[in-house]
């Protein structure tokens, strides 16, 4: 860091703490001006997060003062949505896990979010559960077990017209869209029949992915940062994306021509429900050591994921509704994408995993035809 750098490093702080200290007097003298409030708020945790203090800081205790008092005062949901997503962010949800999780519990409340029980089937993604699933993921990730299952509990107590439209059954599956009836499994035992199939091109796959890492320019503008916010700390999640959204990634799909060729057989599915837009998928999964993914599910109890372990296996783990399971080299592991799963890599290589999506084999025997899928309340 050059010493010219350093100086204006300076001024910029003493200019941000100018900044500050003007606007604490002029909420002292109004403090109903939630902007003014939510503006402090963002500085504050802005300053937290450049000094790499996200712990209990003293400046996030000054935003935490704000963003209580804005959460209290407001009713209005889209000003709430946008507090919480540009002040707050994926990056602190999980250090003030209990404020984000009130945040999204009174959005998912708000009137204008529980009309989507009225207006939307239970194949499309709702408002109300969204943010309930959010704030729940986020309080089990952060450990807040009690929290969540208080939460939990007023979800599936929730009414709206005479009915209960929440339909999750279990605190370890609780998706954004869940269609009531599926039979769950954290583990698929016996495992679909396209497993067998990966499972049998395992070598044909790991040498087409072994040339094509040899092509690095050429496969570096097709992989992509998986879910950043989703990585613990350091570490690299990637993916390279041959399907998604019912739509091949033709330049993908050009990098490894023979996997797509097989998955093309069996994707997509005939007369199956469009109901998230990871219904059905084909990725490839590079996690490197010492990498660890959060907790997450996949938005829907829809999915079951067929993961196939390419190489760079040993001590890499899925983790699973609580049951874990080790990823091995030629096998497939076929588990549940609503449920709350987590992954971690304590190898000493790099892992390679081909994931494929497949529609859930209740749905896949008896298709049940959704409307037309639209965009929620979820105000993203």
């Amino acid at each position: 860091m050059t010493r010219q750098f350093q100086v204006l490093r300076g001024w910029w702080h003493w200019a941000q703490d100018l900044r500050l200290a003007a606007l604490e007097r002029q909420i002292r003298q109004d403090p109903t001006n939630l902007r003014r409030r939510r503006l402090a708020a963002s500085l504050y945790c802005r300053k937290a997060e450049e000094a790499c203090d996200m712990g209990e800081s003293s400046e996030l205790e000054k935003a935490n003062v704000h963003l209580k008092a804005i959460l209290s005062a407001s009713e209005d949901a889209r000003f709430l949505h946008q507090t919480l997503t540009s002040v707050l962010g994926p990056r602190l949800f999980y250090r003030l896990p209990k404020l984000a999780a009130r945040y999204m519990r009174k959005i998912a409340l708000s009137a204008e979010c529980l009309e989507e029980f009225s207006s939307r089937s239970e194949f499309e993604e709702r408002a109300t559960p969204y943010h309930l699933a959010n704030a729940l993921l986020i309080l089990k990730a952060a450990g807040e077990v009690e929290a969540a299952a208080e939460l939990f509990e007023e979800a599936q107590e929730l009414r709206w017209q005479s009915h209960r439209p929440i339909t999750w059954q279990s605190l370890q599956q609780t998706p954004a869209v869940h269609i009531k009836g599926l039979a769950h499994q954290p583990f698929w035992n016996p495992k679909p029949p396209l497993a067998t199939v990966l499972q049998e091109n395992h070598h044909a796959i790991k040498q087409e992915l072994a040339e094509l890492r040899q092509k690095r320019c050429e496969r570096a503008s097709q992989v992509l940062a998986a879910y950043p916010n989703l990585v613990e700390q350091s570490g690299v999640w990637d993916m390279l994306q041959l399907y998604s959204g019912r739509q091949w990634n033709e330049d993908a799909c050009a990098l490894l021509p023979f996997t797509a060729s097989l998955l093309r057989q069996f994707l997509p599915s005939a007369d199956v429900p469009y109901i998230h837009y990871n219904t059905e998928e084909v990725v490839v999964f590079l996690l490197t050591p010492g990498t660890r993914v959060r907790l997450h599910n996949g938005g829907s109890n829809v999915p079951i994921n067929l993961s196939l372990g390419l190489e760079g296996c040993s001590g890499s783990k899925c983790e699973v509704a609580g049951e874990v399971c080790a990823f091995e080299d030629g096998k497939v592991i076929a588990f549940d994408d609503g449920s709350d799963h987590r992954v971690w890599h304590d190898g000493s290589q790099e892992r390679w995993v081909l994931t494929v999506r497949i529609l859930h084999p209740d749905l896949a025997k008896s298709p049940k035809r959704p409307s037309e899928r639209r965009s929620s309340m979820n105000f993203l």
